[in-house]
């Protein structure tokens, strides 16, 4: 019995390595910006065998003060009311950018996998289950975009009245992430806010964060 638990320890002499991502950075008005500010250290439920020793996976920074403000700032001036670049460009252009974000999504995959497995210690089934569900979902919600942009492109008729409509962004989206799925739950928040045009402060969950940092 005692063998069969220890084998739930990561050992000593084992080839696995675990993930370590610099998080001290933070995104703002387009631009990736070094975070120099106090930070907090991620450390795995993974424990190595014959010792109390866990493994750091990392960094994040607990932002505050200033450069908080300066992210909330940066969202309201990108609206600007709703006629910033990225509300008023077209439906064809955001999911042009969106194709390209899940292009890389794709490419980061298994990165991502990895690390939801050593952050939250989620086994590796439900950990592609999460990234790839997400990847279906944002494919989805660009084919429900587009079809929403052809719908809108077009006059309806009800009882003689002819209308033409369509859905605009509604301003400045806070997204916030949950730590039993912190990449799915996430996102599922952020793509069709961003792919409508609103611009958005995103908080990610303290306990799955570095899933985001790839």
């Amino acid at each position: 019995m005692s063998k069969d638990f220890d084998d739930l320890f990561l050992r000593e002499d084992s080839n696995i390595k675990p993930p370590h991502i610099d998080g001290a950075k933070y995104l703002v008005n387009g631009e990736v910006k070094p975070w120099k500010g106090k930070t907090q250290a991620v450390y795995s439920p993974v424990f190595n065998s014959k010792s109390d020793k866990s493994n750091e996976l990392g960094v994040y920074p607990m932002m505050e003060g200033q450069a908080v403000m300066d992210c909330l700032d940066a969202a309201v001036h990108a609206y600007n009311y709703g006629r910033g670049e990225w509300p008023g460009a077209t439906m064809a252009f955001r999911i042009q950018c969106m194709e390209k974000f899940l292009a890389g999504l794709k490419a980061k995959r298994d990165e991502i996998v990895t690390l939801l497995q050593w952050e939250i210690c989620k086994n590796s089934a439900d950990s592609q289950k999460e990234v790839d569900r997400t990847i279906i979902y944002i494919q989805d919600t660009i084919k429900e975009a587009k079809a929403l942009h052809n719908r809108e492109s077009t006059f309806t008729n009800d009882s003689g009245v002819f209308a033409h409509t369509r859905r605009a962004p509604i301003g400045v989206v806070l997204c916030l992430g949950p730590f039993n799925y912190p990449f799915n739950e996430t996102y599922t928040t952020l793509i069709p806010a961003i792919l409508m045009g609103n611009t958005v402060v995103m908080k990610l969950p303290r306990t799955g964060v570095l899933c985001h940092f790839p």
